[in-house]
């Protein structure tokens, strides 16, 4: 049962991370929409997620390893970090413009691209995005980290499941959740759903940090 905990876990933190709204999810969302290079998109960005959670999930244990204070310091920086975000989600609510609109005709713009063009594209989207290197690398990395190294591998493989299902279900379903989020308010409960998870994880992390 603790090895499902922590996969569920693993999940969530890779959801709440990956799901606000940036430039390479609706890069994908309109791949989508336009029904142009789907799969060979969401797969790009879901493997690059992958290599990034391991590397970080890595990094940070040879960084913090036998050195609790930094242990302890990396929490103190995930939670406030998080803490940020969630701020940031409310406010994105709070300001919300009708994005659904302009996912819609941006979509209606039917480009006729190469694979090559599309995965340049995304791949600047996804390796030259100096917060997939704080998200994915460093706090995925630094909450793999809190859990016990026996089941730090289940932790992982939740957070880069997570990916995968987010993409691939980003890319697929855009049409059918096209039809939604012309809606502004659709985009305020998304933004005030992962306000609460990352208030949550955030308050794990100083938990931790304070423990």
């Amino acid at each position: 049962m603790e090895q499902v905990s922590t996969f569920i876990n693993g999940l969530a933190v890779g959801f709440s991370l990956i799901m606000a709204i940036g430039s390479q999810n609706i890069f994908v969302f309109n791949q989508g929409l336009r029904g142009s290079h789907i799969f060979i998109t969401c797969l790009f960005c879901a493997v690059s997620d992958a290599i990034l959670i391991v590397v970080g999930t890595i990094g940070v244990s040879l960084i913090v390893n036998d050195s609790p204070g930094l242990t302890r310091a990396l929490y103190l920086i995930a939670g406030c970090w998080l803490g940020i975000y969630g701020i940031n989600r409310l406010q994105s609510a709070y300001h919300k413009t009708n994005m659904g609109l302009a996912l819609e005709q941006s979509a209606q713009n039917k480009i006729n691209e190469s694979s090559w063009k599309t995965l340049g594209t995304v791949a600047i989207l996804t390796w030259a995005n100096p917060h997939v290197y704080l998200d994915t690398v460093l706090l995925i990395g630094t909450f793999a980290n809190a859990t016990e190294k026996s089941e730090r591998v289940f932790f992982v493989f939740g957070a880069i499941v997570s990916s995968f299902v987010f993409f691939f279900f980003l890319g697929y379903l855009g049409k059918m959740l096209g039809k939604h989020v012309k809606s502004g308010l659709t985009w305020i409960v998304i933004d005030f759903s992962i306000a609460i998870l990352m208030f949550f994880i955030s308050g794990t992390m100083f938990y931790k940090f304070l423990s």
